[in-house]
């Protein structure tokens, strides 16, 4: 290899014999300090390669922008609308304890994290452990500062949804201004027509008039900050006589009188009892779909957009066995879908310290009722409603689908609460594919019924769309999909 070395000496000794006329030594001649404009290109050129070489390097070691691949667990990179989640930082997870009212102040990564959704579940997974079991009646009467009722003003709140919206949007809110007087509020509804089976809602068919009202003047206002809503929902929400029964029955299965084990909520708003109230008449048409039972099963999964249920299910596990200790806790699961009820059971069932309990009897709205109902069975679906509100308020540690119905669970609940509210709603790309069922039925029931009215763009851009795992999804390949699919969302929810 030859290294070529140019010292500038001949091109010196050129100029110099070229212009005889200026003599100027090396010691006299003005230096150059200019660049040349092809060198500052070169230069240019190569500070940008070095640039995009480090860039590159620094980048590639970075997280993986593919879900699934993060080492998170096996989440589906096709699911909409969940952005991928990005690796916690390592670092300790204070406790907590029932003197700060269940919530934590620093919400900080455990070590070695496995979660699928390590953003929300690191927050709560701390070790309680001073947790101890608190009796939400005698900590309502110590903390809202209550005293019995000597008065009631009758108020009329406009309801026309369920329990859950009623009481965050209406009941709280009139029961508040009542409060601030020094009364009891005598809560009536207005309920503009008869609903399914001539039903009409009645809040206080299903509660007690407040004995005991929270003191709400302008000092207690402030005192009470974020928890002031709290007391006015438990207030409001003391269960009569057939909704009690039901509670005391479901919490007997749950708490054990010697030894009381903390108690873990999941809630899971599907959208099945929106499509009972609004398409039951559509979704029985599809008949029981038994044909498509052993090949798909109950299996909510592939019948859930939006949502990772599996890695959901197990991630409240793994963090519920942080808080207490593995079989240390139990589990009560919440519902408008009993595939899912069932399919959480299946999952958890080694890991709690008892049977996991559900609401037996049908789960729908109390208002608005299920399609084709009796009066008999849609007072049912009200007493059981008002039933899970009181029992999820229980709980120790409580995951939700985003939905009113339990968040007013968590707004009744005086005592300390861990809680995680998932991202995804089920239920809208099942009200869509609901829409399409309608559409995919024919009068006379034959097999072409099952193909729906729509154009190969509506097929992309609805049916196939809204469609959980779209066509990454079992059923798609089958001979029928329409109806395997619709079969398939049936047998996930019904």
């Amino acid at each position: 290899m030859v290294i070529a070395l140019r010292t500038g000496v001949a091109r010196r000794n050129h100029r110099e014999t070229k212009n005889t006329t200026i003599q100027a030594s090396p010691a006299t001649r003005p230096k150059r300090f200019g660049i040349r404009p092809w060198r500052a290109l070169g230069v240019i050129i190569v500070l940008a390669a070095i640039i995009m070489a480090v860039t590159t390097r620094y980048f590639s070691s970075g997280m993986p922008m593919v879900a699934g691949s993060s080492g998170l667990g096996n989440v589906d990179s096709d699911l909409r609308k969940l952005p991928p989640t990005p690796a916690s930082p390592k670092s300790t997870a204070n406790s907590n304890s029932n003197s700060n009212s269940g919530l934590l102040t620093e919400n900080k990564a455990v070590q070695g994290s496995s979660y699928v959704h390590p953003k929300l579940f690191e927050k709560v997974d701390a070790p309680w452990t001073d947790w101890l079991p608190c009796d939400q009646k005698e900590t309502f009467l110590k903390r809202c500062s209550t005293r019995p009722s000597n008065c009631t003003i009758q108020v009329e709140a406009n309801n026309n949804h369920g329990i859950g919206n009623a009481l965050m949007t209406s009941y709280v809110k009139h029961a508040k201004n009542i409060f601030q007087q020094g009364c009891a509020p005598e809560i009536t509804d207005k309920v503009a027509k008869p609903q399914s089976g001539g039903f009409r809602f009645k809040f206080l068919d299903y509660v007690n008039i407040p004995e005991y009202i929270p003191a709400i003047g302008e000092d207690e206002v402030m005192a009470f900050g974020s928890n002031l809503s709290k007391c006015v929902t438990f207030a409001i929400t003391q269960p009569k006589e057939l909704v009690a029964t039901k509670v005391k029955n479901i919490l007997s299965q749950l708490y054990d009188k010697t030894n009381r084990l903390p108690l873990v909520a999941v809630h899971l708003r599907s959208g099945w009892s929106d499509e009972m109230s609004a398409r039951q008449a559509a979704w029985n048409a599809l008949g029981s779909c038994n044909d498509y039972r052993d090949k798909y099963y109950a299996h909510p999964p592939w019948a859930f957009s939006e949502i990772d249920l599996e890695g959901m299910v197990l991630d409240i596990a793994a963090a519920a066995d942080k808080m207490f200790g593995p079989k240390q806790w139990r589990l009560y699961v919440a519902s408008d879908a009993p595939a899912a009820r069932a399919y959480v059971s299946r999952m958890l069932e080694s890991r709690t310290a008892g049977p996991i309990v559900w609401l037996e009897g049908t789960i729908g709205h109390n208002y608005g009722g299920i399609g084709a109902a009796t009066m008999d069975q849609n007072i049912q679906v009200s007493v059981n409603a008002l039933a899970e509100v009181v029992v999820m308020s229980e709980a120790d540690f409580f995951v939700i689908l985003p939905s009113k119905f339990p968040t007013s669970a968590k707004w009744r609940s005086i005592c300390p609460q861990r809680f995680i509210e998932m991202r995804g709603h089920p239920r809208h790309d099942l009200a869509i594919l609901g829409n399409v069922l309608t559409r995919a039925l024919s009068k006379d029931g034959t097999k072409e019924a099952w193909s729906p009215n729509l154009t190969a763009e509506e097929e992309r851009t609805i049916f196939w769309k809204a469609l959980p795992k779209g066509h990454n999804n079992p059923c798609a390949q089958d001979g029928d999909p329409f109806r395997a699919c619709f079969c398939l969302l049936k047998l996930g929810h019904a």
